[in-house]
């Protein structure tokens, strides 16, 4: 039994045609051998299938050649064949134009052959891989450059050369040709001859392509749905491992690219609702992209530009986003070391906080005014005056000039004696005290009592412009005295008349 060797998939690699040779053997007939007959002729064909999208069913003519490589190069072998397109698929057997098949001495040497198919005057060129080469390996069934089944008995040579008078298929060079049934592309409305399938049972690889060049080692193309399918029915498997097994140098694991711009390089689609995407430095795990969209990290992310409202986003370094708490124009506000910033102008639907350190800010960015609006913040107008129906405060500065109307309440005034209060009159405009001071004093004084001399400045002796005062003996002294009237007892001496 000859077995296929594996092949190994290491990079996403896409299959658009099946080359293969067809299993069953041309039956060659007793009574038609040829003794100079190598090897039976369907042994030397291909089965070719290939796709054509768009292309309507019926017949249409297709050139395949061989080339020793991808471009250029002349044809090493060429052939035309009709084939009948059915659902835009066709299947042809390479070879099957010439008696001889496809030459075997094409892949003596063992080079790469590149299969060159042009139809509607569109040529494509698919790479041959390890299957077609097995053509060579036919001649290792022969015995002396003939098949088995091209050796006779005596008895059946007897009987060739009885009935060589009935007349015989053919001949070549004297002799009687054997002929066989020759594989034909699929007819119209019949299905396509199938790929070949490789299946094995063992522990390491079902099939083998070792590229020793520079190129490819499998060139995938399908215009259909996907050039490769890869599946896994194993719970703990996976259907497409990619492995770049260099040590050193800039080695890629996997490479995808799109070709259109409306076109997506790479699509993870976890069809079971979990985990998306899994990425893993020496197998730890360092970024998983879950089901629902969310993206943990243990590193850090970089960005040029994002979109978003960063919601659940923490623990960004000011840093990424140039954040200072200086005034700088379009960057982002930072605190310091103290909590501060500076601003030239700060805008906010809301505040919290008492405001402690705020200066500069403009009346409208509070809505104040100096006249009297229910729940609005105060402002001075250009002569510092303000209006209010009542101002409230714990603390009170300035010598409260032009102020009117304030109650008595919101000063505490009273109008008894009672220490560190304010001075309120009574109904009868009078008012208690241990003892007043005051620059200036108007009024007659009437109803006012014990007021201590010091207060008045009064005096005894003869002072310009003070109060007179009476000594311990109840005298005091005088320059003139004008009375409106005299009641004494007492003797009086330098009395001087006075008169107007």
């Amino acid at each position: 039994m000859v077995r296929a060797r594996p092949i190994a998939f290491c990079l996403l690699v896409f299959i658009g045609s099946a080359l293969f040779l067809p299993a069953q053997q041309a039956i060659v007939s007793p009574a038609a051998i040829d003794s100079n007959s190598r090897q039976s002729n369907s042994a030397r064909l291909i089965s070719f299938s290939d796709t054509l999208p768009g292309q309507p069913d019926g017949a249409l003519t297709v050139t395949f050649a061989l080339y020793p490589d991808q471009q250029g190069s002349a044809a090493l072998w060429t052939e035309t064949q009709v084939v009948q397109i059915t659902n835009g698929k066709y299947t042809a057997l390479l070879g099957s134009t010439d008696p001889n098949g496809i030459s075997a001495g094409l892949f003596a040497a063992d080079q790469p052959q590149w299969l060159a198919v042009q139809a509607n005057g569109v040529e494509t060129r698919h790479l041959l891989v390890s299957v077609p080469y097995a053509i060579k390996a036919a001649e290792a069934e022969t015995f002396g450059g003939l098949l088995p089944s091209q050796y006779v008995t005596v008895a059946q040579l007897q009987a060739i050369l009885g009935n060589s008078a009935a007349g015989n298929t053919g001949s070549v060079a004297g002799g009687t040709q054997a002929s066989g049934p020759v594989q034909a592309a699929a007819a119209s409305g019949t299905t396509p001859q199938l790929a070949t399938d490789f299946t094995d049972n063992n522990t390491t690889e079902v099939l083998l392509v070792t590229q020793q060049g520079t190129g490819y080692a499998i060139h995938a193309i399908s215009a259909g749905d996907s050039a490769l399918f890869a599946e896994n029915s194993s719970t703990t498997g996976t259907a497409l491992k990619a492995i770049s097994s260099a040590t050193s140098g800039t080695t890629t694991g996997i490479l995808v690219q799109a070709a259109s711009i409306d076109g997506i390089a790479g699509v993870f689609d976890n069809t079971a609702g979990g985990a998306i995407l899994s990425l893993r430095n020496s197998g730890n795990v360092v970024t998983t992209v879950k089901g629902n969209g969310d993206i943990t990290t243990t590193g850090q992310v970089f960005a040029t530009t994002f979109d978003g409202s960063g919601a659940g986003l923490f623990n960004i370094p000011l840093t990424a986003i140039n954040a200072t708490p200086i005034t700088t124009p379009n960057s982002v506000v930072a605190r310091d070391t103290g909590g501060s910033f500076q601003a030239n102008q700060i805008t906010a639907n809301l505040f919290s906080g008492d405001g402690s350190g705020l200066f500069n800010i403009p009346l409208p960015a509070i809505n104040a005014t100096p006249i009297t609006i229910p729940n609005s913040v105060v402002a001075r107008d250009f002569n510092g005056s303000f209006q209010a129906n009542q101002i409230t405060a714990n603390v009170f500065s300035g010598s409260g000039s032009g102020l009117f109307n304030i109650p008595l309440p919101a000063i505490n005034a009273t109008s008894i004696t009672i220490p560190n209060s304010v001075v309120a009159r009574d109904s009868d405009g009078s008012f208690q005290a241990n003892q007043i001071t005051a620059n200036v004093f108007s009024g007659s004084g009437s109803g006012l009592f014990n007021i201590p001399l010091p207060a008045i400045n009064a005096t005894s002796i003869t002072i310009p412009n003070s109060v007179v005062a009476r000594d311990s003996d109840g005298s005091f002294q005088a320059n003139q005295i004008r009375p409106t009237s005299f009641l004494a007892a007492a003797l009086a001496f330098s009395i001087f008349l006075w008169q107007p």
